[in-house]
């Protein structure tokens, strides 16, 4: 018996009640669900903040706000109101862009979902629907930590399956944890003779 059969009975539950139903839905018949959790929602937040983009919409802010001040001392501003503030709101793109982003991240925090069973790996993100990984389609998994993860104590758990390409759990607070069952569960499987079919078979 794995030492994780019964890590889900007594672990700390953070899904509301109507995602319970919605996880117990997607359940086989006789499937036994090892963990679950979401992503973290200041990891999601901060992802989102010091993203890609950061660096430059801040560079692009600092410079459109410095040359917004030249016009209002030169008393320009009364005269072209208007089309001054129709370019700048056009001019600012990349700022609205990334402010967008963080929106974005603020919505999709709260479909983001994961559970490990002892059949498959499910995750919901953007979609009332679950991505099901059975673990016969796992070619390698891993952990990677950016700065916002290890400020908020997070990982993103990323899993190459073979017919779909990388799927990614993001910002899970317990993902050592959850990196240890599905290694547990692929190991077994390589260890009963099991290869994946896939174009790297290397784990």
């Amino acid at each position: 018996m794995s030492k994780y059969d019964n890590y889900y009975n007594n672990a700390y539950s953070d899904l509301p009640y109507d995602e319970e139903r919605q996880l117990s839905i997607a359940l086989m018949p006789g499937e036994s669900v090892l963990w679950k959790g979401k992503a973290k929602k200041m990891s999601h937040i901060l992802n989102s903040i010091f993203s890609k983009m950061f660096p430059f919409a801040m560079l692009w802010l600092f410079f459109d706000l410095g040359f917004i001040s030249i016009i209002i001392m030169s008393g320009a501003v009364q005269e072209e109101f208007a089309f001054i503030v129709f370019f700048f709101a056009v001019h600012l793109l990349p700022v609205w862009m990334w402010l967008f982003g963080i929106i974005k991240a603020l919505f999709k925090m709260d479909y983001d979902m994961y559970a490990i069973t002892d059949k498959r790996i499910l995750i919901k993100s953007e979609s009332i629907l679950f991505t099901s990984i059975p673990y016969e389609n796992i070619l390698n998994v891993g952990i990677k930590r950016n700065f916002a993860d290890k400020i908020a104590g997070v990982g993103d758990i990323y899993i190459e399956v073979y017919d779909t390409g990388t799927e990614t759990m993001l910002d899970v607070a317990d993902y050592r944890t959850a990196l240890e069952i599905i290694e547990e569960k692929v190991y077994g499987l390589r260890q009963s003779g099991y290869i994946p079919q896939g174009p790297n078979n290397n784990y």
